[in-house]
């Protein structure tokens, strides 16, 4: 038996398929969080790049984007990718956040 499982599915979605009541659990990542359709990760960026702003690679749902820490950016500061996160099951996407951390040196020099 095949079943065509709709993009957007999350935990304790309910899909009737002939005589079957099926109910999906969603495993999780060790890279990314979700939330409904959202997703959340971290980057760990350094005092400069977080002083003077910088652009990383983040890895989204859809592949790798370019992100921009504007100047300034606080450490635990979130940077919103719109449209970047899990489809949602009737349309569209939710967003991608980025937590922005600071990587402390453990021997500063």
């Amino acid at each position: 038996m095949k079943i065509k499982v709709p993009a957007g599915v999350d935990n304790g979605t309910k899909m009737k398929f002939s005589d079957l009541d099926i109910v999906f659990n969603v495993g999780r990542s060790h890279e990314f969080l979700r939330e409904g359709a959202d997703i959340f990760s971290e980057i760990k960026v350094s005092i400069p790049q977080l002083v003077l702003g910088d652009i990383f690679e983040v890895n989204t749902v859809s592949g790798k984007v370019k992100v921009k820490v504007p100047p300034g950016t606080q450490p635990g500061s979130l940077v919103k990718l719109k449209g970047k996160g899990a489809p949602r099951l009737n349309d569209g996407h939710g967003d991608h956040y980025v937590r922005v951390n600071l990587e402390v040196p453990k021997n500063p020099s």
